[in-house]
């Protein structure tokens, strides 16, 4: 979330944007219906997803550093299997999946249950839900994050769940991919000068 500095006299002094002003226009933008709230925005949020290492229903355990310069990832922060909107999340992950790893990302969905997992999923094990408040968040959340762990994009959906939907997200993994330097594109825009985000 951007801070407005102080105003000065000078008429031409450059707009003071959100991260909602910084997203590309062929993205989904926050505010429109099933956008959600967009909590992060590329590399300028300056935040890593914590080196988390958690269960799933089986006692094996997964970690941040498992996917570490292997592959993007996509993580849901939910409510739990009882949650009829969590599940419904879960289940549409679950359809995209294939569509996620073609695109070079692991989808992980992070939540209180030791149930088992939606299918196809891996669903971890996290009561405190400690892994979502040090990205930041709390559920349900979802989070986009590079392959060296930077999070590049993140929305929280409050009461009404209200995140992107799946084509939406995708599209946003892909501008992700497309990071890099053989592919020739370019960075995101950079933060624009007076603006101070809030840790």
């Amino acid at each position: 979330m951007a801070t407005k500095p102080e105003r000065s006299a000078r008429t031409d002094a450059r707009p003071v944007h959100s991260p909602a002003d910084l997203v590309p226009r062929h993205l989904p933008r926050p505010g429109a219906t099933g956008a959600g709230e967009l909590a992060v925005y590329g590399p300028t949020g300056r935040r890593a997803i914590p080196t988390f290492s958690l269960p799933r229903a089986d006692g094996t355990r997964v970690s941040a550093w498992d996917y570490r310069q292997r592959s993007n990832l996509l993580i849901f922060f939910h409510h739990g299997l009882a949650c009829a909107r969590c599940r419904a999340i879960l289940d549409d992950l679950a359809r995209n999946l294939s569509r996620y790893l073609s695109e070079e990302t692991a989808v992980l969905a992070i939540g209180p249950d030791d149930a088992a997992a939606a299918e196809h999923l891996p669903l971890l094990i996290d009561p405190s839900c400690e892994t979502a408040r040090h990205c930041g968040l709390m559920p349900p959340a979802l989070v986009i994050a590079d392959r060296y762990g930077e999070i590049w994009s993140a929305w929280t959906g409050g009461e009404a769940h209200d995140l992107p939907d799946q084509e939406q997200v995708l599209m946003w993994v892909e501008r992700l991919e497309m990071q890099c330097e053989e592919c020739g594109q370019p960075d995101w825009p950079p933060i624009p000068a007076g603006v101070a985000w809030e840790e």
